[in-house]
């Protein structure tokens, strides 16, 4: 809990749903979905209220996995507060989108909120868990993250400049 949260739900339980309603006390009308896989959206759709609401992921959400229409999708891309276009050459893609400098904006206020809550030490970053070897140690981390050995870390791999 020394991160900022108010409790935790397992999304491994069978009860997650209920346990994160409990959690929240009244109706859930907003998600953040920052997984996006088929399980994840089930979750963060059975978790609204029954009326709706709206749910934003960070990653495209396959249409056959939105099983509400009382439930508004908004498929964030983080890329977007850059405020440049992003054209990728796979035809009409959901990746594909145009500089948007509104959303730049908030992304520059959005880094100065962060900034002053880092630096005042209402949030931290989780520590730092390096791996020494650069290329070499890609797949040992990608390992690592699928055996789920890396908890409360953030795994980083400095890969060489030259």
């Amino acid at each position: 809990m020394e991160y900022g949260a108010v409790g935790t739900a397992s999304y491994t339980s069978k009860d997650c749903v209920k346990e994160v309603q409990a959690l929240a006390k009244k109706p859930i009308r907003r998600v953040l979905d920052c997984i996006t896989d088929a399980e994840s959206v089930e979750i963060c759709y059975n978790a609204l209220a029954r009326t709706g609401g709206r749910y934003a992921c960070l990653e495209e959400c396959p249409e056959a996995w939105r099983t509400r229409r009382a439930v508004k999708v908004k498929e964030v891309m983080g890329f977007q507060v850059l405020g440049i276009d992003m054209e990728l050459p796979m035809g009409n893609s959901v990746y594909t989108r145009p500089a948007d400098m509104k959303l730049m904006e908030i992304g520059m206020q959005w880094v100065r909120e962060m900034h002053l809550l880092m630096e005042s030490g209402r949030i931290k970053t989780h520590p730092l868990r390096e791996l020494e070897n650069g290329w070499d140690s890609i797949i040992e981390g990608l390992t690592m993250l699928r055996k789920g050995e890396v908890h409360g870390q953030k795994l980083v791999i400095r890969i060489p400049q030259n």
